[in-house]
């Protein structure tokens, strides 16, 4: 927002403790923030809210079915900015906790799920997404922004 763009509730509902089939398209595929990452790929994630529109002459880098921008890239003066829709940096584990937490909340007041039985469904799921995710190649786009600092 402070750079120009728009951030407003997203639409198409909210990620809650995963981001799905996150895809970088072709301007995504040139840019150091996902050099050796696969074209598509899960993360964690907890957002209600999405970019509808970028700053000016910024780049969409990345998206899924839920948020048209999951990846971007835009430059302030000479500062240049790499942000993330999703949680790299945040582990699946620290998700549930946090569904845990919010359960209360998710269930009555934002109406994510319509009950317990849901949420703990949803949990199993992302406890699956645990057991086939590599933590190291989720985690790339961290590496390459430092890399990148270096």
């Amino acid at each position: 927002t402070a750079a120009g763009g728009t951030v407003k509730k997203s639409v198409n509902g909210a990620h809650i403790g995963i981001a799905q089939d996150i895809e970088i398209n072709s301007n995504g595929e040139s840019h150091p923030l996902y050099k050796s990452k696969k074209k598509k790929f899960n993360s964690p994630a907890f957002n209600f809210d999405e970019v509808v529109k970028i700053p000016d002459k910024g780049i969409c880098l990345a998206s899924n079915k839920i948020n048209k921008v999951q990846g971007l890239y835009f430059e302030v003066n000479k500062t240049k900015i790499w942000g993330l829709q999703y949680h790299p940096e945040i582990t699946y584990e620290k998700m549930i906790n946090l569904i845990e937490f919010r359960k209360e909340r998710l269930i009555e007041s934002r109406k994510v799920f319509k009950d317990d039985t849901e949420v703990q469904k949803h949990i199993a799921f992302i406890k699956k997404e645990i057991s086939v995710s590599d933590k190291e190649k989720r985690m790339l786009e961290l590496k390459n922004w430092l890399n990148e600092l270096n």
